[in-house]
């Protein structure tokens, strides 16, 4: 084989290296970053005068798991949030954020979690206040 043809043979095959190289390079990350299924949304909900968006998450694994809360406006504001700080769920329990009675408007739910989504479960529930001081739930979408 001559040089002319190894080099002929060289660049289509570099082509194809290169491309089945250039999309992990686009997903590398650095340290500290999250990726997006590490996210997890649930469809936004509804509430009236007389309910209010709860965001409730329970920790599936055999371990403790730092995550964080975010009930989000339609808008892309932030109603309520765990806090700047991630916070620790043991194992097996549950933790709720709200974002209170007198938000009306659809409204989601955002859950980060720092080990990986298969740890937790979350949805976001639309509790209503009955006149007798007990609450009915109206909605609930399971994040994913």
């Amino acid at each position: 084989m001559s040089i002319i043809s190894r080099n002929q043979l060289l660049a289509p095959l570099l082509a194809v290296v290169a491309i089945a190289i250039a999309p992990a390079a686009a997903r590398a990350s650095t340290p500290g970053d999250i990726s997006p299924a590490q996210v997890l949304n649930t469809s936004p909900l509804w509430a009236d005068t007389k309910s209010y968006h709860a965001c409730n998450v329970v920790n599936v694994s055999t371990s403790s798991q730092s995550i964080s809360l975010e009930i989000i406006e339609s808008d892309g504001s932030v109603l309520a949030s765990s806090g700047s700080s991630p916070i620790t769920v043991l194992s097996g329990s549950s933790t709720e954020i709200s974002a209170g009675a007198g938000y009306v408007g659809f409204a989601r739910c955002r859950v980060t979690t720092y080990s990986g989504p298969g740890t937790i479960r979350a949805n976001l529930t639309v509790f209503h206040a009955n006149t007798d001081g007990t609450y009915q739930t109206y909605a609930v979408s399971e994040a994913r």
